[in-house]
């Protein structure tokens, strides 16, 4: 549960408008954090239900951060492909934003 919540926060700045500068700062520190790694390793505490949340902030920092390049790379070296096999997220019972998300980041 506290694992789903840490990861709510961390998606609360990409869904406001007007804070481009400061998103940009909270994405470069997330990246030195390995934070795509490490949401990855979060995964196995998420129930099924959670799971859009964690890609959806995968997706995000992939697809919008100016740090993007370092965001894929760490999706990649962490077994983010895998991972997406291993949890079935292609599956046509989850949502559609799950799926559309593992899309994009497999795409």
């Amino acid at each position: 549960m506290i694992t789903t919540h840490i990861l709510q926060i961390f998606n609360i700045p990409f869904n406001l408008n007007g804070f481009d500068k400061e998103i940009e700062a909270i994405a470069s520190e997330m990246a030195k954090a390995d934070i795509v790694h490490l949401t990855l390793n979060s995964l196995r505490y998420l129930s099924n239900d959670n799971m859009p949340i964690a890609f959806s902030l995968i997706s995000k920092l992939v697809f919008t951060a100016e740090c993007s390049k370092n965001f894929a790379n760490q999706f990649v070296q962490g077994g983010g492909l895998a991972t997406i096999a291993k949890y079935k997220l292609m599956q046509t019972d989850n949502s559609a934003e799950l799926i559309v998300d593992a899309l994009s980041l497999i795409s």
